[in-house]
């Protein structure tokens, strides 16, 4: 049988640290007994249920001080500008190529608004603050490139009469979201300077004509559409300030996502003789951010 010779009252100590040096002076001076089994010179040493139910207690407050730091939530408004390069061309029935576009620029602006989720670590040993947050929105932005009309010199009727062919090319961003981490510092009495790096996810639409040519009346007889639609991740880099006010923080922010290419390839075949129309597109995201944010604790 377990038994225990003295109850120790150790609920009037608020830490894992003091109940632990109180529990060894307790063993040490003999206060907090020892089992001794009957033909068996073992001793085992244990703690009586309090100071392991304190201890325990003491230890989840502490780590869920660390897991969840200073969460928060808000909402931003953003003047979002997509740039990037387009490129497409045609190889006619011929086999010659028809150049579109060769690192035609995009250019199209939109505001759109986010919402943010994130906490904040206060770094003990540094005037430091790491930050990670999530951010969602809609960040519609759409381009056309416009004019894009070339001669084909390989399909006409008569002289300097030439078939034109076109790409008319449009990209859409529908859907953002994003992963970044902030790190910076306090300044002034309640500011905030920091940096950011992390992950952008977005979901692009990309819309171009690849029109029908009839070869033997040498003119072209209709122009469809094709649809292309693609996840795209991409790093992104930004930097922002905030400063409390009142119960809310303020901040501005920028940031730029870079993705990588979306590419395109559709082949046709007529009688024999086969076009095909190849595109490909680099497009960049960059924002100004107002944030408006509340703290959760």
């Amino acid at each position: 049988m377990w038994t225990i010779y003295n109850f120790v009252d150790t609920t009037s100590y608020r830490n894992a640290s003091e109940i632990m040096d109180i529990s060894h002076l307790l063993i040490k001076e003999g206060k907090l007994s020892t089992y001794h089994a009957k033909g068996n010179m073992m001793k085992i040493k244990y703690v009586t249920p309090s100071i392991a139910l304190l201890l325990f207690t003491s230890i989840a407050g502490q780590a869920n001080a660390s897991v969840f730091g200073n969460p928060y939530m808000g909402v931003s408004l953003a003047w979002d500008h997509m740039g990037g390069k387009s490129y497409g061309s045609l190889k006619n029935f011929m086999g010659n190529t028809v150049t579109f576009t060769d690192g035609r620029h995009l250019s199209s602006n939109r505001v759109n608004g986010y919402f943010f989720v994130g906490t904040s670590y206060d770094l003990p040993s540094f005037p430091l603050f790491i930050s990670p947050e999530f951010q969602i929105g809609q960040g519609s932005v759409k381009s056309q490139l416009r004019g894009t009309n070339v001669n084909d010199l390989d399909m006409g009727q008569g002289v300097n009469r030439y078939a034109q062919r076109s790409l008319e090319p449009k990209l859409s961003r529908e859907l953002n979201t994003s992963f970044v981490l902030r790190v910076g510092s306090k300044i002034m009495e309640s500011g905030r300077l920091y940096g950011l790096v992390g992950i952008d996810v977005s979901h692009f639409k990309y819309i171009y004509t690849f029109e029908e040519a009839d070869t033997a009346a040498q003119e072209i007889i209709s122009a469809p559409r094709f649809t292309k639609k693609k996840w795209k991740t991409a790093p992104t880099f930004g930097i922002g300030i905030e400063k409390d006010v009142a119960k809310v923080r303020v901040g501005l922010e920028g940031r730029i996502a870079l993705y990588g290419p979306i590419k395109t390839f559709r082949a046709r075949v007529v009688g024999g003789d086969t076009e095909s129309v190849s595109t490909k597109i680099k497009p960049y995201v960059s924002s100004l951010m107002l944030r408006l944010s509340y703290a959760l604790n």
